[in-house]
């Protein structure tokens, strides 16, 4: 069910309790790809009846951002000055404020299958203008699981694109449909659906058959446009009268326009 803010709380405390009692293992976690989709730390898994729950719990918990206490004011001060002075904690760039969610089955357990590409984007777009972009061209309704902004790591600087992914096709495709065109940031972005490498390969393949079978088709029409002209040359030769034959010229020049 959709909470409210106080229930939110308790709710996020008690998986906060359920991750230190029991959390999910290793082997659970590399099944459903669970640390290659951005979860990090201690895993709980919570089963639900209906999936429309599964989606409704994800939109509602997914990037939930925890109270800060004065203990990770601490701790952030803490990795500021590493990061400063070139150290790199294992969990220094990781947001522990930020609670993560997924489904792992349905139509919402692979986001990257419903991912968009935004092409032409302002280098100084933000995750929260394209989301916000989103809310406004798209839907309000139209649940965003993550904005990523690819960053040239020789340059530091942004590439001028981003992926933004939907724990629903629906969503993804209006978002092609209603975003193409409009501006992010003040910049006209182009919209399309993100396709792997995979279905990128699939796509190409159908297009060569289809290419192939429209080549073969015109190929066959090209063999019996031969054939009628074989059948026409051959009544020309057969008449010796000079009115039939200039009749049945006639009648032949037609049936070649036509």
């Amino acid at each position: 069910k959709i909470v409210s803010e106080d229930s939110m709380k308790v709710l996020v405390e008690r998986l906060e309790q359920a991750c230190k009692d029991k959390s999910a293992d290793d082997q659970t976690c590399k099944r459903y790809k669970i640390r290659e989709d951005g979860a990090t730390r201690g895993v709980v898994l919570l089963k639900l009846e209906r999936e429309e729950d599964v989606q409704a719990v994800v939109e509602r918990l997914h990037k939930f951002k925890f109270e800060e206490t004065k203990k990770d004011k601490q701790q952030k001060k803490v990795n500021f000055e590493k990061r400063a002075k070139g150290e790199h904690d294992g969990d220094a760039n990781v947001d522990d404020d930020v609670l993560w969610c997924r489904a792992l089955v349905g139509e919402g357990a692979n986001p990257k299958k419903h991912r968009v590409i935004l092409r032409n984007l302002a280098f100084h777009a933000t995750e929260k203008q394209i989301r916000d972009s989103i809310a406004k061209q798209v839907s309000e309704n139209a649940f965003v699981w993550d904005v990523s902004i690819p960053i040239d790591q020789k340059t530091k600087k942004v590439r001028g694109f981003a992926f933004v992914a939907f724990i629903t096709a629906k969503d993804a495709v209006n978002c092609v449909e209603k975003l193409n065109g409009q501006k992010i940031a003040g910049r006209v972005v182009a919209v399309d659906l993100a396709l792997s490498k995979r279905q990128e390969k699939q796509n190409q393949v159908l297009v060569e058959q289809e290419t192939q079978k429209k080549d073969d088709a015109v190929n066959d029409d090209n063999d019996d446009g031969g054939n009628d002209d074989d059948i026409d040359d051959d009544s020309d030769d057969t008449d010796e009268d000079e009115s039939s034959s200039s009749s049945s010229s006639s009648s032949s020049s037609s049936s070649s326009t036509t």
